[in-house]
């Protein structure tokens, strides 16, 4: 018996976007991703229950993102659960249409078009039109950190959920400035600098129960994707939005 379950966005595979590419193109290229994670705590440890990772290419206003979901197996009284990729949305910002694909080819047939989409809400993958607000209460300055090279700007937080309060950390990428990649608008803006990874801790704070975060991979795109942009806006001029 399996279920297939698509989490929320702020919840919660991966595409190669590789960093070894070719010819520069006129419009910028930015190819990010999505990456998700849920803990569980086994003897006060915590475990990783599941992580997975959305990518996301975009150039100019037009942007293609992965859509990922859950699987769920169950074995008698347990279950076992692994990521799984469902499709890719095609996203015109400036028409404000949308078209889902099942796979990230250049002869891809559409399945799914929108129109408005800056209005309506699509499930799974990156939302290029977001306007959600989080509430984050007692936004804390800790200093900066270091991963990979890369300078954050780190802060605590507590964040209002239902009735309950949960601790967490976020991180801000200063560099990155002007980003249409970040977390949450208004944390973003009040803190100077987009916030690109949230993680939320269990009541003493010392253990983390979920996270996300946006990792910058590439300002290129491999030749693959480039193919399939073209495909896709030659789909788009054949096939508009009604």
């Amino acid at each position: 018996m399996y279920s297939i379950i698509l989490l929320p966005y702020l919840l919660f595979i991966a595409v190669s976007c590789s960093p070894h590419l070719k010819q520069m193109t006129e419009k910028p290229e930015e190819c990010y991703r999505l990456q998700k994670t849920s803990y569980r705590i086994v003897n006060d440890s915590a475990v990783v229950q599941v992580a997975f990772t959305e990518n996301v290419w975009y150039q100019d206003s037009i942007g293609i993102t992965q859509l990922s979901a859950i699987r769920s197996i169950q074995y008698g009284s347990r279950d076992t659960i692994f990521p799984i990729t469902v499709g890719y949305r095609f996203v015109d910002m400036r028409k404000k249409w949308a078209y889902e694909f099942r796979s990230l080819s250049d002869t891809a047939e559409i399945v799914q078009k929108w129109n408005k989409v800056d209005s309506i809400t699509l499930t799974g993958g990156w939302n290029f039109f977001r306007k959600a607000f989080i509430q984050l209460d007692n936004l804390q300055t800790i200093g900066d950190t270091s991963i990979n090279g890369i300078k954050f700007l780190r802060c605590r937080y507590v964040q209002s959920i239902d009735t309950r309060k949960v601790p967490g950390e976020a991180l801000f990428r200063c560099d990155k400035k002007g980003t249409i990649f970040l977390l949450d608008v208004g944390v973003s803006n009040k803190v100077g600098c987009p916030l690109v990874k949230g993680t939320s801790f269990t009541p003493d704070g010392k253990m983390p129960t979920q996270s996300v975060e946006i990792q910058f991979l590439s300002n290129q795109f491999p030749d693959s994707v480039r193919r399939v942009f073209t495909a896709w806006k030659r789909n788009e001029m054949q096939h508009p939005v009604e």
